[in-house]
This record gives structure tokens, sequence and C-alpha cells, in this order.
């Protein structure tokens, strides 16, 4: 199973996140800002990043991104926004997120996201 680092600074969506993706036996990391979320994932160095877009800190989900990726090359990042604009998805593009979903969205569609995620890698090896 996967490490999924989850950074939202909605409580109910980092919770939510963290139960069921535990439920499906990934190890999982949560954090409500991104210099929280860049602390913990240099120490757990997680496989899948699930990133808002839009945090309540200085940084962005796609900043944390970029910044896990310099000791992470490897991490697949899965970009969440409430506030889905054509802007915002050519710069996810740009960055290579492995996906960008619009909130609120069906919990199958994020475990279904992050297997995929983790088959992409699978499938590099």
């Amino acid at each position: 199973m996967a490490k999924v680092l989850v950074v939202d600074d909605e409580p109910m969506y980092r919770k939510t996140l963290q139960e069921v993706l535990s439920a499906e036996g990934h190890n999982v990391e949560i954090a409500a800002d991104g210099r929280s979320a860049i602390e913990i994932g240099q120490r757990f160095d997680p496989d899948v990043l699930i990133a808002d877009w839009i945090l309540q800190s200085s940084l962005s989900g796609l900043e944390v991104s970029e910044a896990l990726r310099v000791t992470s090359p490897g991490l697949r990042t899965i970009i969440i926004t409430g506030f889905p604009a054509k802007k915002l998805r050519v710069a996810a593009k740009k960055s290579g997120v492995f996906a960008f979903l619009e909130k609120p969205f069906e919990l199958d569609v994020i475990r279904e996201t992050v297997r995929s995620a983790m088959r992409r890698e699978t499938l590099k090896r």
C-alpha cells in the first residue's frame, strides 16, 4: 500500500480522507497547512500527495508538491480544489501533477485515483 500525505486546511476533508484511505490499508499522514506538509513530507517520504490547491497559508498545494519533489522526484500529486479554473489546470499539468479533482468528489474517486497513482509507479519499476 501507499504512503499518503494529505494537506487541506478544511478539517472535514483532512479527517475524511485520512479515514477513507487508512481503511484501504494506506499509511496516511495529514497536515493543515503548506509548511507543516513540507516538514511532515520530508520525514514521512510519501508516495502520494493529496493537496488542496488553495491553502490558508502562504503556500499553495502546488508549491508543497514542488518542494517535496525536490527530494522525492517520484512523488505523485493529486490536487483537489473547490475552485477549478482552466489556469489552475494548466499550471498543474505543467508541474507534472498526476490528477486534478474538483471538490466535492465521491470517495470512490479518490480511492481509485490513489490506486491509479500507485499502478503508475508499479509499471515504471
